[in-house]
């Protein structure tokens, strides 16, 4: 989805998100396609670690990751991302 419209022509930027409605529909079309739905925020890493205990999914930015992959992470990553807020639990649809 590199063009979403003919009036785009280079790759979409926010203010091109806003006035598509191709890119739009696109985005509802992959939001009705996954199997997860994002959660509240993860605000600390002893809420991270306790919610991974039970869980086996997470949301990076937009993006659903299995949390083995985000506990191999470096620790102090894995707080810069919480700091940043980039965190979120992953629910099951």
């Amino acid at each position: 989805m590199n063009k979403p419209c003919s009036k785009c022509t280079h790759l979409p930027t926010v203010c091109c998100r806003q006035n598509c409605d191709k890119y739009q529909k696109y985005e509802k079309y992959k939001e009705s396609r996954r199997k997860y739905r994002r959660g509240k925020q993860i605000k600390s890493i002893v809420g991270f670690f306790t919610y991974c205990e039970n869980n086996n999914y997470i949301y990076y930015f937009d993006t659903v990751r299995h949390v083995e992959v985000i506990k191999s992470w470096q620790y102090r990553m894995i707080e810069r991302n919480i700091d940043r807020g980039n965190l979120y639990r992953a629910i099951k649809k």
